[in-house]
């Protein structure tokens, strides 16, 4: 269970949501979003899976250099766009795409992703919200195997 606490504490210090996971139902439940959307949200699956992946290090299931590994893959395929278009839609109340108007200079909010070259995908809500914390989590663990147990992995 101390993923699930320093997880806690990653993501609910400075935005306004709560994650709880559970991992007996494999259920996720992000408190301040509107559960309609988050159920079905193409995001989801992946931010369980990070989950899961910590969990699994803190049993010794896997390795640090699996999970770094599955957190620097997935961080890649979001910044590239590789992922489904549906992870892109912001995890919140309204749960939009953002989108950039190259034409009218403009950022909006959209229910459905529109067609045309002009529109730019706004990626980094998610991003900053979700990604971020699990990379700085990553960081936290490599930093405590490094110190607690004397072990390193590569150069510091």
């Amino acid at each position: 269970m101390i993923v699930l606490v320093l997880i806690a504490e990653f993501f609910s210090y400075s935005f306004d949501f709560e994650l709880y996971y559970d991992g007996g139902k494999d259920n996720l439940v992000i408190k301040g979003t509107d559960t309609r959307f988050i159920t079905r949200h193409q995001m989801i699956p992946y931010i369980t899976k990070c989950i899961k992946m910590f969990e699994m290090l803190d049993q010794k299931f896997v390795s640090y250099r699996e999970v770094y590994s599955f957190i620097h893959s997935l961080r890649n395929d979001y910044v590239n766009k590789i992922l489904p278009t549906g992870c892109y839609r912001e995890i919140n109340y309204q749960n939009p795409y953002a989108i950039y108007d190259t034409i009218e200079k403009t950022m909006k909010h959209h229910d459905i992703f529109p067609k045309g070259s002009q529109y730019e995908l706004i990626i980094n809500y998610n991003f900053v919200r979700f990604l971020i914390p699990f990379i700085n989590l990553l960081s936290r663990y490599r930093s405590q195997a490094y110190y607690k147990n004397g072990k390193s992995y590569g150069k510091r």
